[in-house]
């Protein structure tokens, strides 16, 4: 009886932890979006994304706006071993196709997307893609 005890106090304790992390329930679509970070082999071409807004449709699709210019590709979340996967392709321009890979959640909330490269998990790699809600 007291393990019981333990274990429902234990269950409670871990219910009661709040994280604005929440991982694959955040719904980026009705939402703009901007790049606040782009490390891609260690180099930073955030300047790249500057002034572009992102758009997350539901069904996939993600257009990024600056000016007149729309870009289109694809975007999609998937579990992949354990991690949430946050997949972009754009077939052009060609710094665009920087950013079209799967890239591994580390952080999202209603806020901030923060994304890194390879299986990681950390915003200490190589390749880091990181945004923002558009103000």
């Amino acid at each position: 009886m007291r393990i019981i005890g333990i274990l429902l106090v234990g269950l409670l304790f871990l219910n009661s932890c709040s994280n604005d992390n929440t991982l694959g329930n955040i719904d980026l679509s009705g939402s703009k979006w901007v790049v606040s970070k782009c490390v891609k082999d260690g180099q930073d071409i955030s300047s790249e994304f500057a002034d572009y807004v992102f758009d997350f449709i539901d069904g996939g699709l993600v257009t990024a706006t600056k000016g007149g210019l729309v870009i289109k590709g694809t975007w999609s979340k998937v579990q992949d071993s354990g991690k949430t996967k946050f997949i972009i392709n754009f077939a052009n321009p060609d710094y665009f196709r920087e950013i079209s890979e799967d890239w591994v959640v580390v952080k999202e909330n209603a806020e901030v997307l923060e994304l890194s490269g390879g299986d990681s998990g950390s915003l200490t790699g190589k390749d880091i893609l990181n945004f923002k809600i558009s103000n």
